[in-house]
Order: structure tokens, then sequence, then C-alpha cells
């Protein structure tokens, strides 16, 4: 990747909008702070790329599938917990079908979350018996607190019942 095309790194004494100045008293330090900030701006490119080739289709269908075997084992979450993880997924999925609009750091909340439930590599490994799933229950519980008006609204525009969602 050639970081000058983006206008990212900035050569000692040169200066132009947009560019990070790599400088210092020795040409050792330059080159090694211009190493520095080659590596950062390339993980940066690395991850917005990672981002932007999701397969979304395949990120969804996980996210459904995970949140159907909670919805089997009802045991580790309740009701309503998991009627609202299944609204925001609708809600999620409306959104990318682009059918609703929806706040940004709602998209990214709805998005952290269920790609929380779907990665393998939990904080507590989901196998272990009476707090595998203690975890998941905390993401769930604080992800939903931070767009519960928008779950509101969602269902209401759906014309659901508020109160079997525990929305009430």
């Amino acid at each position: 990747m050639n970081f000058k095309e983006y206008g990212a790194v900035a050569q000692p004494g040169e200066r132009h909008a947009g560019s990070v100045e790599v400088g210092g008293s020795s040409p050792l330090s330059s080159t090694i702070e211009e190493f520095v900030m080659k590596a950062s701006i390339e993980k940066v490119f690395s991850v917005f790329d990672s981002i932007r080739n999701i397969d979304l289709e395949g990120f969804l269908d996980d996210a459904k599938r995970k949140i159907d075997e909670l919805k089997e084992n009802p045991t580790h979450f309740t009701l309503s917990a998991i009627l609202q993880l299944k609204l925001a997924y609708e809600m999620f999925d409306c959104y990318l079908k682009k059918e609703c609009s929806l706040p940004w750091k709602t998209v990214v909340a709805i998005f952290s979350v269920l790609l929380y439930l779907i990665n393998p590599f939990d904080v507590i490994p989901d196998f272990l018996p009476g707090i595998g799933y203690l975890d998941d229950a905390v993401v769930i519980g604080l992800s939903l607190k931070l767009f519960r008006d928008e779950l509101k609204d969602f269902a209401i525009s759906r014309g659901l019942n508020l109160s079997e969602y525990g929305l009430d």
C-alpha cells in the first residue's frame, strides 16, 4: 500500500493537509517513526477493509441462528431480553434493507451485540455450566438499554404489544 497517495505520511520538513510529519533529530529516529506510523495506518486500513468486506448475509444468518439457540434454552435468559434481542435483529435487518433508518449509534450497538453473540471467543465460554452465558447476558442487557427507545419505536411501528417485549 502506498501511503503517500492517501496523503497520510509527509517526509521530514514536508507539510500538507491531512498529513503527519515524520521527523526527528536523527535519521534513525525518523526511520523508526515512519515505520511505526506506516504500521499504524496500515492497521487502520486493514480494519476498515475487513468491515467493508464483511458478508452481511452470513453475519445476519449467524446472528439469527444464535438468537434461535438462545430462544430454545430460555433458562439462560429472560424471555423479554430474548424477544428484545430478536426485535433488535429485525430492526438491524430493516436498516440493512434500507426499509427504515436508525441513528448510527444504534446501528453500531446492535452490530456489536450481534457480533459478540456469534463470536466463538467469549469472555466466559458458553459450555461452562451455570455461568457460561453470564457474559452474553451482561452484554445483551447493557446493549439493549442503549437503544431501548428505538426498540420501542420500532415495536410500535410494527404494531407489537410493548408489554410482551418488556418495553412498556
